[in-house]
């Protein structure tokens, strides 16, 4: 409950939801990879990155965004 009245944290999630889908969707739009990243995506790059044929890479910034900035 929140206050003393009759308001609790179930009112607002239709309205948190209905926005972070609404951001989500105009978020993708702009994507050449049309969905979120997941664990497994970012930890391929991590992967990569570790590997000793990377040992001369260094001070760089790697992006790992799905296309998003390019």
């Amino acid at each position: 409950r929140l206050g003393s009245g009759n308001c609790s944290p179930e009112h607002f999630t239709p309205a948190v939801d209905a926005d972070r889908n609404r951001c989500l969707k105009s978020i993708l739009q702009g994507r050449l990879i049309s969905r979120v990243g997941l664990p497994d995506d970012i930890g391929g790059v991590v992967a990569s990155l570790l590997s000793p044929d990377n040992r001369w890479i260094n001070a760089q910034r790697i992006e790992a965004s799905g296309g998003m900035f390019l």
